[in-house]
């Protein structure tokens, strides 16, 4: 994936690589699932997503998504997350379609982690008073609370586990992590 929207693939553990689709933006982040989708982002907000281990590529318009997609999450074979245009997209059949959370509309959300399709982390960027947030919803996005208050530095990395852990980098090498916020499925 890169500069001028390629996607390479590999069916030999990396040995060798073949390109399988141009989408004519530079891309900036894929994300796969073993028996899942693919899903691609690129620059100028669209989505490609693939249902045969990346053989093939088809892009998908994603309404209100017009920036780039800050952050890809596949928490199921058929439950995805995207960030992007400070909202939180969600998908229910494989990346197919996708449409923005309401409960996370106007967070300002920059970040999203999912390991499962119910328990999903969001995060925000600098806020006027320059603090980040967490958000966690334990029903799939419909309702979000804040279980770990703003604060600085912002946050550039979240990665969410089953369980309730949750692993936070920020500027200047600062991490959190928190353990128990919440007993998932």
């Amino acid at each position: 994936m890169g500069d001028g929207g390629t996607i390479l693939r590999s069916i030999d553990r990396g040995l060798t690589w073949t390109t399988v689709a141009a989408a004519g933006s530079r891309l900036l982040r894929v994300k796969m699932r073993s028996n899942g989708p693919a899903i691609a982002a690129g620059a100028d907000g669209f989505l490609r997503q693939s249902s045969d281990a990346g053989a093939t590529w088809t892009t998908r318009v994603v309404p209100g998504l017009t920036r780039p997609v800050d952050s890809l999450t596949i928490a199921s074979p058929t439950v995805a997350y995207a960030a992007g245009s400070f909202n939180l997209y969600k998908s229910t059949d494989g990346g197919v379609t996708w449409a923005i959370l309401p409960a996370a509309a106007g967070r300002g959300i920059l970040r999203v982690s999912a390991p499962n399709e119910d328990l999903v982390w969001a995060t925000t960027g600098y806020s006027f008073d320059w603090t980040t947030f967490a958000f966690l919803s334990t029903d799939g996005g419909a309702s979000f609370t804040t279980p770990v208050p703003g604060g600085t530095p912002n946050i550039l990395s979240i990665l969410a586990f089953d369980g309730g852990k949750l692993i936070m980098s920020g500027e200047g090498g600062h991490n959190r992590t928190t353990a128990g916020v919440v007993h998932g499925s």
